[in-house]
């Protein structure tokens, strides 16, 4: 009897738990659903992925944009996280504060619309913009000190070079340098490169930046060294290091975190080194898009 009554309870129990979990599952199916509603009209529904099908469709760079976007604050998110950055809630509130208080000029000398009735018109709190001016600073910086901590990791070098279309017209200007012509005036007078205004100058250098022909030789000559004469597809170089940022692949947040606060303030990341950084994370991350 006691027997019986031990399996009667346990039948109970298994039924009772089937229940609930299939209770459970619909009501996520139904939150879900709710959720994927962009619109109705009547009984009909109008799905989050119809509006991105159509405006894939018809928007499709922008909506690529918007991707990008997206995949990059996962990524912050991610190697935040690695790298355990974190920064002073005032920091973050100083900026915050002065990106609202120069919106609000802005509103009323373009505008001429006073801050609260530009509140009163959008419909959101003045706490709400704050909060999320914190948030997108703290997106902001995070992404910028990543870019900054990742290129210390590697070695970097600033070079110029001297560019024109010719191996004979390289050759006398090499030989005018191995008699110490000045390289700044051969670059003036002779270069046909666009960094000619920036005395020959190219951007800081990491490796996968530049023409393979001409990284192999730039990451092999030492300081201040003339090179031989370089083919390149747009013609013939003569190449000068400068100098060599040697690599730091321990560097850490907690070690570097004035020197790469005070680098972001002075020289924010710009296009280029955003695109290498994140072309390095597709290396690192699994993305599909």
């Amino acid at each position: 009897m006691h027997r019986n009554l031990q399996a009667c309870v346990l039948i109970a129990i298994l039924f009772f738990s089937n229940i609930f979990s299939l209770l459970h599952a619909k009501e996520e199916q139904e939150d879900f659903a709710k959720k994927n509603i962009a619109a109705m009209v009547e009984e009909y529904a109008i799905t989050k992925e119809q509006v991105f099908d159509l405006m894939r469709e018809r928007y499709p760079v922008q909506t690529q944009e918007i991707i990008t976007e997206l995949i990059i604050y996962q990524i912050v998110k991610l190697e935040a996280k690695v790298e355990r950055i974190a920064f002073p809630t005032e920091l973050l509130e100083k900026k915050a504060s002065e990106e609202i208080q120069k919106f609000k000029l802005e509103m009323e000398r373009n505008h001429k619309l006073s801050w609260q009735d530009y509140l009163n018109q959008i419909g959101v709190k003045e706490e709400k913009i704050y909060s999320d001016a914190i948030r997108n600073w703290r997106y902001k910086i995070a992404l910028q000190c990543l870019i900054r901590l990742s290129e210390m990791k590697e070695v970097q070098i600033d070079a110029r070079h001297i560019m024109v279309n010719s191996k004979e017209k390289a050759q006398a200007i090499l030989e005018k340098l191995r008699e110490n012509a000045d390289f700044d005036a051969l670059v003036k007078k002779e270069s046909l490169s666009d960094t000619k205004s920036q005395g020959g100058r190219f951007p800081r250098l990491f490796q996968g930046d530049i023409d393979s022909s001409l990284e192999k030789v730039l990451f092999s000559l030492e300081p201040m060294k003339i090179s031989g004469i370089v083919t390149s597809p747009w013609g013939y170089h003569i190449l000068q290091v400068l100098k060599v940022y040697p690599p730091d692949p321990n560097a850490t947040w907690s070690q570097q975190r004035i020197h790469i606060l005070a680098s972001i303030e002075k020289n924010p990341v710009n296009d280029r080194e955003l695109k290498r950084w994140l072309e390095k994370m597709k290396k690192k991350y699994r993305i599909k898009n």
